[in-house]
């Protein structure tokens, strides 16, 4: 089995979990992170770094949501690599509210060719 997690804080709160996923012998534990210094046995830990350069043209306001932004496009690229690599997760585990979900969920896809909201019994008055 394929697991891949995906957190800013390598092992955070799965330490145990992925611990144990590593034991099994059939298993491949991926990690995509940020940080840099802890490696546990049997886990690939892939590291990525987000742009850090600030747009001067950045709203004051709207400099989280930038650097958020610029931290998916980052994840989204580690997960487009290891796909095209061959590494498609059974099991992906990662943090809901990062923007790393949106750019994990992405990566890879292809724009759908239908409106998002058909299919899915919502009506929308936008077309």
């Amino acid at each position: 089995m394929v697991v891949i997690f995906i957190h800013q804080n390598f092992p955070s709160q799965y330490v145990h979990l992925v611990r144990h996923l590593a034991d099994i012998p059939h298993n491949r534990v991926f990690f995509i992170t940020q940080s840099e210094p802890i490696q546990l046995p049997r886990v690939i830990k892939v590291i990525y770094k987000p742009d850090t350069v600030q747009n001067p043209n950045c709203h004051p306001y709207t400099e989280r949501f930038d650097a958020a932004v610029r931290t998916g496009l980052a994840v989204a690229d580690v997960c487009r690599r290891l796909r095209s690599g061959g590494v498609v997760p059974d099991i992906p585990r990662l943090l809901p509210r990062w923007t790393d979900l949106l750019a994990a969920l992405t990566a890879g896809r292809r724009p759908s060719p239908q409106p998002p909201n058909e299919g899915l019994g919502v009506q929308t008055h936008l077309r």
